[in-house]
């Protein structure tokens, strides 16, 4: 029975025209859902300074894609949806940074038509006022339909972001990192390939090392790698990783290591330990299912969230990784409340507790679902 209630609940969610008219109460945990009409995807999510959350995901109705940005209080009420992000047409979001002047959006120009797609970098001011727009389509003199993809953005300073991203090389994606700024007429000011033979996919992070300030991120071909190197550098060097799909990489303030998530060929999430220096210290099993996320918080532990029989579940753990019992330090909490889960990511929040953005699957559409815990994991 409880189940169907939930089943039930959600399926009368998606048949409402408004779901920014519903509005949870002021409290410490809640439930909300997301989205326009058509498939809804939660992608990612941010806290901001203020305390409040931004959610990133998109919209698929027939064959138009749009984006969508919202931005909550702490409990889950609407305070703007970004009319002028929702309104570029054909736009996929796949990641967001917090920069000192707005938010940056990096994603896929998606051209139905001719099958090209391009990188798009929007900056949105702290109203939800789409600011700047710009398309990366060329890059090093590489052009001529090929395809462009932005996976990852660091908000460097104003108005200047770090990006990953990728293009199609007869079929195989090689990567680079860029430094774009919206100030520049030529948009960008340096583009570094990796110029490799394998066809990479890369992960969803872009971290900055707080000490050599170099960018970290991660990507998979044969199996995962990680990667550091400083502006315009080729990667000094590439660390292979324990698993066979890297996903997502934080730098903990413990000891400054890199903790990362990824998959195994056996349906593991695998957890692996790398030092400032990119060496591998250490690697262990998480749980069976698929990896999501990973953040650092403030006690130098992780939030990690996974989805295993279609259930988000949410790790805290140590800086190492581990679980040891389900209490205030670490826990493994399955977050049993909607149908099925796929897509999303987990933040630590400054009142203690988690948030989860992500999509709830109910067997008519998708929903964006935001979830807030307690500082134990629990609603």
């Amino acid at each position: 029975m409880k189940h169907f209630i939930k089943y039930f609940t959600l399926i009368f969610l998606i048949a409402c025209q408004d779901l920014v008219d519903i509005e949870p109460s002021q409290t410490e945990t809640y439930v909300r859902f997301l989205g326009d009409p058509g498939n809804n995807f939660g992608v990612t999510l941010k806290e901001t300074p203020e305390g409040d959350l931004l959610c990133l995901g998109y919209n698929v109705s027939g064959d138009t894609t749009r984006t969508l940005l919202f931005k909550t209080d702490s409990f889950g009420n609407i305070v703007w949806v970004s009319n002028s992000v929702n309104s570029v047409i054909g736009f996929k979001g796949n990641d967001l940074d917090i920069g000192d002047d707005g938010y940056y959006i990096i994603g896929d120009s998606i051209n139905n038509v001719s099958g090209i797609n391009s990188i798009m970098l929007l900056k949105i001011n702290t109203s939800g006022v789409l600011e700047k727009q710009s398309i990366i389509n060329s890059i090093g003199g590489i052009s001529n339909g090929k395809s462009f993809s932005g996976s990852a953005v660091y908000a460097e300073n104003e108005s200047e972001v770090i990006g990953l991203g990728y293009w199609d090389n007869n079929g195989n994606n090689e990567l680079f990192y860029i430094q774009f700024s919206f100030t520049q007429s030529s948009g960008y000011e340096w583009v570094q390939e990796l110029n490799s033979t394998f066809s990479f996919s890369p992960g969803r992070s872009m971290v900055k090392d707080v000490m050599s300030q170099e960018y970290v991120w991660v990507a998979s071909a044969n199996d995962g790698q990680a990667f550091k190197a400083a502006r315009n550098e080729i990667p000094g060097q590439q660390e292979p990783l324990p698993v066979s799909f890297a996903v997502d990489i934080d730098q903990t303030s413990r000891n400054n290591h890199f903790g990362g998530i990824g998959n195994d060929g056996n349906g593991n999430v695998v957890f692996y330990d790398l030092s400032q220096s990119m060496t591998l210290v250490d690697s262990h099993l998480l749980v069976a299912g698929n990896a999501l996320s990973i953040s650092a918080l403030n006690d130098g532990g992780y939030a990690i969230l996974t989805t295993s029989g279609g259930n988000f579940t949410l790790h805290k753990t140590n800086s190492s990784g581990n679980v040891i019992g389900d209490n205030i330090s670490t826990f493994s909490k399955t977050i049993d409340w909607v149908s099925t889960e796929s897509s999303g990511a987990a933040i630590g929040t400054f009142d203690g507790g988690f948030a989860i953005f992500g999509t709830s699957e109910a067997g008519i559409a998708s929903m964006m679902v935001l979830i807030k815990t307690d500082k134990n994991g629990d609603l």
